[in-house]
């Protein structure tokens, strides 16, 4: 199953490429950025023969992997530093996990990257917050965006017409003591989970109910004003909070 919204990602991602201009991917946790953007990442190096450089920023551990021009993993490097991206090799260069905390530094650091190298070459900046880039720096580095909006339920139902898929996530889909008045199993347990999990895939499909719970309670003990959680203000964690909270349709956010 692939969503409309993947589609217009990779119509994006191999735009950016052909335009010479670059690229941030925004949207909610979990609604497949990260996974969509490392497939095509993956496919073009493979495609053009192209070496691709993708780092991933998390507050634990930051890693560099080198995609080669045959599709390839070449290379996996734990700690490095946003540094490292100023010298990263490559006709392509992607950060994935962008944070609020790290932002300007990271888009610094890709700006600096673009202008010391051919100016055919491309980055991606994935984030699930929007990364703080002043308009005048947009246009100096041919910033574009596209957004990943949230999963519909629609969406949800479509992909686990699948038997395949369904029999694979079936047991992330049980929720205990939520109903629903649909007629047959798939649809109940599909609804029941989405009124959990909502509109993100890592809830809906590779979290169980108790993980999802857990997650959501996590989420919520840091946003200590309800109303914050509608405004996005509150500091930097409980905007990552909100962030997990609050789905996108992709256009008005």
């Amino acid at each position: 199953y692939v969503r409309a919204e993947v589609r217009e990602l990779w119509e994006a991602l191999d735009k950016a490429v052909a335009d010479a201009r670059n690229l941030s991917v925004r949207g909610p946790p979990g609604t497949g950025k990260s996974t969509e953007v490392w497939a095509w990442a993956k496919h073009v190096a493979k495609e053009k023969g192209i070496k691709v450089n993708w780092f991933h920023i998390s507050k634990r551990q930051s890693i560099k992997v080198v995609i080669d021009g045959a599709g390839s993993t070449i290379s996996d490097i734990v700690d490095v530093e946003i540094e490292d991206i100023r010298s990263a090799a490559g006709e392509i260069l992607i950060v994935d996990g962008v944070t609020k905390e790290r932002d300007v530094s990271v888009s610094q650091a890709c700006m600096a990257w673009h202008r010391a190298t051919d100016d055919a070459k491309a980055f991606v900046l994935v984030s699930s917050a929007a990364a703080v880039v002043a308009l005048e720096q947009d246009k100096e580095v041919n910033l574009d965006t596209s957004t990943v909006g949230s999963w519909t339920l629609e969406q949800c139902q479509e992909a686990c017409d699948d038997d395949v898929f369904f029999e694979s996530v079936k047991d992330k889909l049980q929720c205990p003591g939520i109903e629903s008045e649909a007629a047959d199993e798939r649809s109940a347990l599909i609804l029941s989970k989405y009124e959990l999990a909502g509109g993100c895939a890592r809830w809906m499909f590779d979290f169980t109910h108790q993980e999802c719970l857990r997650d959501f309670k996590a989420h919520m003990k840091k946003v200590s004003d309800y109303q914050l959680l509608f405004d996005e203000v509150g500091g930097d964690e409980m905007r990552d909070s909100v962030n997990h909270l609050r789905g996108s349709d992709g256009d008005s956010g």
